[in-house]
């Protein structure tokens, strides 16, 4: 039993590496864009049309940037938990989170009711 659980922590640890270099690569990438739009924008901003979409443009890669840096920090996580002896196991009740959901999204933090009742809390009423 123990050597399918590291199995399973191996395609996990495999696959969160994976992720984390993929959202690296994209982080650098979205800020390379971002600079190179910068220089261009002083210079070839002709009217007030094309101001407003590069803004939008703009706009748009900074939630992007945001959303993957969000993702990375749970990426980097998630890897700590995995070293720790912490991981799948969910942090506010502690038990075991479904395989099924650490499959969907391997950097979960919390079982799926301890999640839905998170997210209730956060909801303004």
């Amino acid at each position: 039993m123990s050597q399918s659980i590291s199995y399973k922590q191996s395609r996990q640890r495999k696959w969160l590496l994976a992720r984390r270099d993929d959202l690296l690569a994209q982080i650098d990438m979205t800020r390379a864009s971002r600079l190179g739009g910068e220089s261009s924008r002083n210079a070839e901003t002709t009217d007030f049309k094309d101001l407003v979409d590069q803004q939008q443009q703009t706009t748009l890669r900074d939630s992007e940037l945001g959303r993957d840096l969000d993702e990375l920090v749970a990426v980097e996580d998630a890897l700590q938990r995995l070293a720790d002896g912490r991981y799948g196991l969910c942090a506010d009740c502690g038990e075991a989170i479904d395989v099924r959901r650490l499959l969907a999204y391997p950097a979960a933090v919390r079982c799926v009711t301890c999640q839905i009742a998170f997210e209730n809390l956060r909801v303004p009423k």
